[in-house]
């Protein structure tokens, strides 16, 4: 490589020839070697917040039809709207138990535990705490055997789906 006609790298200062220079989402030129490591970088952090977003989102799904079934139970002028929120409360009670099923399996991954570091633990208590609040707006609105169907469907769905693939 002809020293005049390469371009330097602006992290590793490592020359690169200008057909190979990538431009880093900071408006930099840099090596493809330092443009994978920030995206990796930038990933890393993205699935962090991902996981741990969708725990928290669980954890509100869950904690928003609680609250207010027992705020409509507790006044007795307003036990009769509680019938007509009862499918809203089921809907969200469900959501809550499928975002925390899904943050709970993405948790099991090496990758997605180290990638999450401190937060690992908040994740798994946040989802857990959303599975529980879930499953109690179910049997709130409905029976104890809903609440136990929409669980058990929600953790034998993938075996079920993992025998279908089975040839």
């Amino acid at each position: 490589m002809a020293e005049g006609r390469t371009v330097a790298c602006k992290r590793c200062g490592t020359h690169v020839e200008p057909a190979l220079v990538c431009i880093s989402p900071r408006a930099e030129l840099v090596c493809p070697t330092c443009d994978a490591t920030e995206r990796i970088a930038f990933h890393t952090a993205e699935g962090r917040r991902t996981v741990f977003h969708t725990a928290l989102g669980g954890l509100t799904a869950g904690l928003v039809p609680c609250v207010f079934a027992s705020m409509t139970l507790n006044h007795s002028g307003t036990s009769g709207t509680l019938i007509f929120y009862k499918p809203l409360i089921f809907v969200a009670g469900v959501a809550a138990v499928a975002l925390a099923i899904t943050t709970l399996r993405r948790c099991r991954a090496t990758e997605e535990r180290r990638a999450l570091g401190r937060l690992f633990g908040w994740t798994v208590v946040a989802a857990a705490m959303a599975a529980i609040l879930g499953s109690t707006a179910i049997v709130a609105v409905g029976s104890i055997y809903a609440g136990l169907a929409v669980l058990g469907a929600f953790l034998l769905w993938p075996v079920f789906r993992k025998l279908a693939k089975r040839p």
